[in-house]
């Protein structure tokens, strides 16, 4: 009954809070290194792309990753933004700016 579940396409866990600086986004990437990981940051769009190992009963494959965030607010300088990854979740702190000018262009964080 159990078999060919390990075929099926997962997408890791998201959270997302916002605080009163900055906003945080996590995810459940288990098995993911860094150097497996990319995240990007384009306007108030964070982009998080990864290659995770996906174990089954008789295999392992990789299997790729990417997802897109809007985040619900301006965000500050890239500058400031960073990500760092602990025990197979990520985690990603952007600082919130104001209203005024966006930020253009896109900067890698991770």
């Amino acid at each position: 009954i159990d078999e060919g579940w390990d075929a099926l396409r997962t997408s890791p866990t998201m959270d997302m809070r916002d605080g009163e600086s900055d906003y945080l986004v996590s995810f459940s990437i288990p098995g993911a290194d860094a150097s497996d990981i990319d995240v990007s940051l384009a306007g108030r769009v964070l982009t998080v792309q990864a290659l995770t190992p996906v174990r089954g009963p008789y295999s392992t494959r990789l299997q790729r990753f990417e997802r897109r965030v809007l985040l619900p607010g301006p965000v500050g300088g890239a500058d400031d933004a960073h990500a760092s990854i602990t025990n197979g979740i990520l985690r990603v702190h952007v600082p919130k700016g104001s209203d005024g000018s966006p930020q253009l262009g896109t900067f890698r964080l991770f």
